[in-house]
């Protein structure tokens, strides 16, 4: 008998591992940076730490019931990314993790709104509750004990540098870094990927 906590976390770590080797590939004669693919390898570990928290599988198992076509690859995905970026900038293994977090339950919030996933236009009252799932997914985070930081992040991913973001409209050094990495990544990663209503952008278009 193999229990859901235990499916849902193997399942994480080898989606994980699979975005994670298609970007950095174990051989060496496909990769362009043998640094990038050592930090690849680091977090990979750092995955594994995260499948063996209770909570979290909880909100990935959530993922997936909610949106397993696109929601749950994309939030991988973003975590995968997130986690290379903050390595890359000399974050610690702990700020590191913190950022992978925030990342793969980035947008947990709009589990309470599955009808508004992925669509490209929204009425006034549907952009108001939308711009919500960062305020849903960080209180949803904080009561089941997710890191603090990891969930300042969850709330403040959607914040812009010169302000015009929300919840809050906060700017500049007020956002989180890890917040900050997750919004560049988000982006390129929503980019790249193909929507109902366009292609997906080529990955030198998206940055």
């Amino acid at each position: 008998y193999i229990s859901p906590t235990d499916k849902i976390a193997e399942a994480f770590v080898a989606d994980f591992l699979h975005y994670s080797r298609a970007l950095c590939p174990n051989q060496p004669e496909a990769n362009l940076s043998d640094e990038i693919c050592d930090l690849a390898r680091k977090n990979e570990k750092l995955a594994v730490k995260l499948s063996t928290n209770d909570h979290l599988l909880s909100f990935l198992l959530q993922l997936k019931i909610t949106d397993n076509e696109k929601l749950y690859p994309y939030s991988i995905m973003t975590s995968v990314l997130s986690g290379l970026v903050a390595a890359r900038m000399g974050l610690s293994l702990d700020a590191t993790l913190k950022c992978m977090t925030g990342a793969l339950l980035s947008d947990i919030g709009l589990c309470e709104m599955p009808t508004l996933i992925g669509k490209k236009d929204y009425d006034g009252q549907q952009l108001a509750l939308y711009m919500e799932h960062t305020t849903y997914g960080y209180h949803f985070t904080v009561e089941q004990s997710i890191d603090r930081d990891a969930a300042e992040c969850i709330r403040c991913h959607h914040e812009r540098w010169d302000g015009s973001g929300y919840p809050e409209g906060v700017s500049e050094e007020q956002i989180p870094l890890s917040a900050q990495i997750v919004a560049v990544v988000s982006g390129y990663c929503a980019l790249t990927e193909k929507r109902v209503y366009r292609e997906a952008y080529s990955r030198e278009e998206a940055i």
